[in-house]
C-alpha cells in the first residue's frame, strides 16, 4: 500500500472516529434529559426552554474542556521543565512576546481548538521529557470528566444534566486527543507521543518546532536561527520528522532564496511521505505564490480536493491571504482587488502573535510590487512604440 493511501486510510479512520464519538455525545445527552428532567412532567414551554439552555450548555461545555485541555499541556509541560511560550483556545492568543510580556493575540489552525506551545528544555544525549507534555491535555480532560460526573450524580434537575454533558464532552476530547489518529490533516496528542517513542529522531525534531516557535514569538526570524537546526532529516515518514522539512524550506524563503525554496517546495511532499495534509495544502499554496514571482514551476499543479478544503478553512492565515494578493496583482491584474487583499493581510498582521514569522510574507508582497510594477513598464514601453 503506498503512503499516500495509507494516510487517507488513517485520517478517514480518524474522521470517522470522530463522527461515532460526538454522535454518542449526543445519544448520551438525549438519555440524560430524558431522565434527568423528566419532560413528561413539564409544560411543552419549559421543556423548550430547558432544552435551550441545556444546548448553550453543550456549546460552553466543549469550550470549557478545550480549556482545561491545553491548560492541561501548560501544567504538564511546566512540571517536566518547559516555559510558557503561547496558549490559544480557538482564535484568542496568549503569546509570550519580544519583550517578555504576554499579550493577547488572535490566531487560528485548521483542524485544532486551541494550542498550547512552550519553551523547551536542552536536549541531554539527544533526550528530553516529551510523554506528560504531549498527554498533559488528557490527562486534565479525564480529571475534569470524573469531577463533573461525580457532581452531576450529587445534584439533580437541569444543573445535573449540564454536568454530566460537560462529563461526556471531557470523556469524548481525551479519547479524541488520547488514541493516536490524523484528524482533518493534524495528528493528535497521541500520535505525536507515539511518534515520539517510536522515531529516534522525533524528539530532536519536536524540540526544533517547539524552539523556532518560541525563537519567532521573541522576534527572531528563521534566517538568525543556527543553520544546524535546519539540517533535513534522512526519514521523514512520520509527521513530526517531516515537519522539519517544512522548517527548512520556510528558512530558505525568510532567507530570500526563492529558486531554491521553489525547488523543494516540489520535491518535499515526494521526500517527505509523513507530512501532515495541512502542511501540503501550504506548501501548494506557496509553490502558486513563487510561481507568479518567477520562480519554480511555470504552472504548478492545482491543489487536490483535501488541499483546498484545507486552504478554504486557513482563508484568513497570512499566508494564504499573501498568496491571493500576489495572484490577484500578478496572474489577474486587478489592483483594485490587490488592495482589498492588502488591507486585509495588513488587519491580520496586526493581530499575528509573531511579527518575524510574517516577515517573508511581507517581502514576497513587496517583490510582487515591483513585478508588477515592471509589467506596467513594459506595456508603457510598448505603447510608446507604436
Amino acid at each position: 500500500m503506498s503512503s499516500n493511501k495509507s494516510n487517507r486510510l488513517k485520517k478517514a479512520a480518524g474522521l470517522a472516529f470522530t463522527l461515532v464519538m460526538w454522535m454518542a455525545v449526543g445519544a448520551a445527552s438525549g438519555v440524560l434529559l430524558m431522565t434527568r428532567l423528566r419532560p413528561e412532567d413539564m409544560p411543552p414551554l419549559r421543556w423548550a426552554l430547558l432544552l435551550g439552555g441545556l444546548l448553550l450548555a453543550l456549546y460552553f461545555a466543549i469550550f470549557l474542556q478545550i480549556v482545561v485541555h491545553e491548560a492541561g499541556h501548560l501544567v504538564c509541560g511546566l512540571l517536566s521543565g518547559y516555559r510558557f511560550s503561547s496558549f490559544r483556545v480557538l482564535n484568542l492568543t496568549f503569546v509570550r512576546g519580544e519583550d517578555g510580556r504576554v499579550r493577547l493575540r488572535r490566531y487560528s489552525l485548521a483542524g485544532t481548538g486551541g494550542q498550547c506551545l512552550m519553551d523547551p528544555p536542552e536536549l541531554r544525549g539527544g533526550r528530553m521529557p516529551v510523554v506528560l507534555y504531549n498527554l498533559g491535555g488528557v490527562i486534565f480532560n479525564l480529571l475534569a470528566s470524573a469531577l463533573f460526573g461525580a457532581a452531576g450524580l450529587l445534584t439533580r434537575g437541569f444543573l445535573s444534566a449540564a454536568l454530566l454533558i460537560a462529563a461526556l464532552v471531557g470523556a469524548a476530547l481525551a479519547l479524541m486527543n488520547g488514541l493516536p489518529f490524523d484528524f482533518g490533516g493534524v495528528a493528535n496528542d497521541g500520535c505525536n507521543t507515539r511518534e515520539l517513542l517510536r522515531e529516534p529522531e522525533a524528539t530532536r525534531a519536536f524540540w526544533l518546532q517547539l524552539k523556532t516557535a518560541e525563537r519567532l514569538n521573541a522576534g527572531v526570524p528563521l534566517r538568525k536561527l543556527p543553520e544546524e537546526w535546519f539540517a533535513m532529516p534522512e526519514k521523514m515518514d512520520r509527521a513530526i520528522t517531516a515537519a522539519v522539512g517544512g522548517l527548512a524550506y520556510e528558512r530558505l524563503l525568510d532567507e530570500e532564496r526563492y529558486a531554491e525554496a521553489a525547488a523543494l517546495a516540489c520535491e518535499l511532499p515526494q521526500r517527505a511521505p509523513g507530512m501532515l495534509e495541512l502542511h501540503r495544502a501550504m506548501l501548494a499554496n506557496d509553490r502558486v505564490a513563487l510561481a507568479l514571482l518567477g520562480y519554480g514551476e511555470a504552472e504548478p499543479p492545482a491543489p487536490t480536493k483535501e488541499q483546498a478544503r484545507v486552504l478554504k478553512a486557513m482563508r484568513t492565515h497570512p499566508s494564504v491571504m499573501r498568496t491571493e494578493y500576489i495572484s490577484a496583482l500578478l496572474e489577474r491584474g486587478d489592483s483594485a482587488e490587490a488592495a482589498r487583499l492588502r488591507e486585509k493581510f495588513e488587519r491580520a498582521a496586526a493581530r499575528h502573535p509573531s511579527s518575524a514569522e510574517l516577515e517573508s510574507d511581507w517581502r514576497l508582497m513587496a517583490l510582487a510590487d515591483t513585478r508588477a510594477e515592471e509589467k506596467e513598464g513594459l506595456g508603457a514601453g510598448k505603447s510608446d512604440n507604436y
